[in-house]
């Protein structure tokens, strides 16, 4: 059986917009926090360190979170739902490739 909420909302809010900053994790997780008393049903990050705030989260009000990079269950077994990879190495991979055969 497949499900889809139809009337899902997405919350969204910035840690930083300096790279220096997505090394604090009490900011991730008063978003977290206040994401989850909105209503907010599983929460995703992509924040780099920060994010372990919202794992924190996760745990302290027992709802599912989604990490980001790589199997992030270690940080919250039991609350992660997935972890999105962006695979990286393969977007770098076929732009070199393809700017090597002129058709980048």
């Amino acid at each position: 059986m497949k499900y889809s909420n139809l009337d899902c909302k997405v919350l969204s809010a910035y840690v930083s917009v300096t790279p220096g900053r997505f090394k604090i994790r009490g900011k991730a997780k008063e978003i977290a926090l206040n994401q989850i008393s909105s209503g907010a049903d599983i929460i995703y990050h992509a924040s780099g360190l920060s994010g372990l705030g919202l794992f924190e989260a996760s745990r302290e009000k027992n709802i599912l979170a989604i990490g980001v990079d790589m199997d992030q269950e270690k940080e919250a077994p039991g609350f992660v739902l997935t972890s999105m990879v962006k695979q990286v190495d393969e977007a770098v991979f076929q732009t070199i490739k393809e700017f090597k055969e002129n058709s980048f």
